[in-house]
């Protein structure tokens, strides 16, 4: 039987999980437009495209223009960016190193050192436009129940692999295995993807190993062992086994003493000792497996940033029904400057995240400064500031539904003091007033 499926991507590669070329050789590929292109012998797919964009199998995961000094993590996948040096690092099938500078791009895989000069190269269109996906659950002789073939454009690629990725999920279609749930986080697996659905049935796909804390309860991933921690004790399940349940300090000397067989029940499931001394839980909430559809990948988010670590690390306040943000100017900007600095990016993706995903109605930017300087110099720093963020925000960050509006306070508002008692001056509470302050309403 064979099923084909058609995408339309519109000009943007689509990647293959797990793909091989044919001969397991890399292509490498520049156009006329100042676009690169490589593809592994993993079938790894990076795009860096000529407007800095760069994509990792389809996701378009970090930008990079002339001057910028920055690193960017995104589910694993590292970029670089050092001035006119692209770098991108990735871990498949092994470590894969993917690199462009004014001159040469590179591939370094386990099994491989490639190194092309550009004006070598002859130019070869992106690879772009629908792509076709075919199926051959009747191949034999490649080893696998299923042979992939992939068209992308006019470009095609040979596979050996049952899993496909799709450009509206960006992960493998199909059955993902019930991990476990306490009513707060659910987990689902299928090889090295987790998908995490949230208390308000939000859905998060996360590749490789994760750690993350929601209401004072952490759940994370290591290879094929996933574990859950709360008041109790730890929890861990490798694969689809049995859940084994650690007692905190304070527990384990009664757990110690229970008999085999012994088993008690809480709000989270039921704790068994089996033979051997384990202890087996069996969470209350039984779920069936998830099968994934492309009518589902709607209801995913962004997965470029796990949700309560962004709330962890912009440290947000939540407010009645507010939330508010504030970013160090010292971060944001030079001294004496309201131009963003590279090192902001970061952080101001993971605001524009944030507003995209929880913003309803205006999103306020307020600039503040310290007492150094005049009223009126600080006065329009401020709102030069707050400016630059509602510029970066609404050009970089992509946030075109939602209108910012802008305040500077400059020294009006501090919330630390400038001085210290005896009329010194008191560094550290004028760092705590240079700052620009986000809120928006949920």
């Amino acid at each position: 039987m064979m099923r084909i499926l058609s995408l339309v991507i519109g000009g943007v590669l689509l990647g293959t999980a797990g793909m091989a070329t044919a001969g397991g050789e890399a292509q490498l590929g520049v156009d006329g437009l100042g676009n690169s292109w490589f593809l592994s012998p993993s079938g790894t797919v990076v795009v860096f495209a000529a407007n800095g964009d760069i994509s990792h199998n389809g996701t378009l995961i970090a930008k990079c223009t002339a001057g910028d000094d920055r690193v960017t993590v995104v589910n694993g996948v590292s970029v670089v960016c050092d001035d006119d040096e692209i770098t991108l690092s990735s871990v498949g099938a092994g470590t894969e190193v993917f690199s462009r500078d004014d001159e040469d791009l590179s591939l370094i895989t386990p099994t491989l050192i490639l190194v092309k000069e550009i004006d070598e190269l002859p130019l070869t269109p992106l690879p772009q436009g629908d792509v076709t996906v075919v199926i051959d659950t009747n191949a034999t002789g490649t080893g696998n129940d299923n042979a992939v073939s992939v068209e992308i454009g006019t470009t095609a690629v040979q596979a050996e692999s049952s899993v496909v990725r799709v450009a509206g999920c960006g992960i493998a279609l199909g059955t993902y295995r019930y991990v476990f749930s306490d009513g707060i986080e659910t987990y689902y697996y299928n090889g090295d993807t987790t998908i995490r659905v949230d208390a308000d049935g939000s859905r998060v796909a996360v590749d490789g190993d994760f750690e993350v804390s929601a209401f004072g309860n952490t759940y994370s991933r290591t290879g094929d062992t996933f574990g859950f921690q709360n008041l109790n004790g730890s929890y861990s399940r490798v694969g689809a086994g049995q859940i084994i349940y650690s007692p905190n300090p304070a527990l384990a000397a009664t757990a110690a003493l229970a008999p085999i067989g012994f088993s008690y029940s809480d709000e989270y499931g039921t704790y068994r000792k089996a033979a051997g001394g384990d202890i087996v839980f069996s969470p209350r909430l039984q779920l069936e497996d998830f099968v994934l559809t492309e009518a589902d990948c709607a209801s995913f988010q962004s997965a470029a940033f796990d949700y309560d670590e962004v709330l962890r690390t912009l440290n947000v306040v939540r407010e009645g029904d507010q939330l508010r943000v504030n970013l160090d100017s010292d971060v944001l900007f030079e001294f004496d400057s309201a131009e963003v600095s590279p090192a902001a990016a970061s952080a101001l993706e993971q605001l524009a995240f944030l507003i995209q995903r929880d913003a309803k109605g205006d999103v306020i930017v307020a600039g503040h400064t310290d007492s150094k300087g005049t009223l009126s110099y600080n006065l329009t720093l401020s709102q030069r500031r707050a400016e630059a963020v509602k510029f970066w925000l609404t050009t970089r960050g992509d946030i075109t539904t939602h209108s910012i509006r802008t305040f500077g306070h400059g020294e009006a508002d501090p919330v630390a003091r400038n001085t210290l008692a005896d009329g010194s001056d008191n560094p550290q509470g004028r760092a705590q007033n240079r700052r620009v302050e986000i809120r928006f309403g949920t």
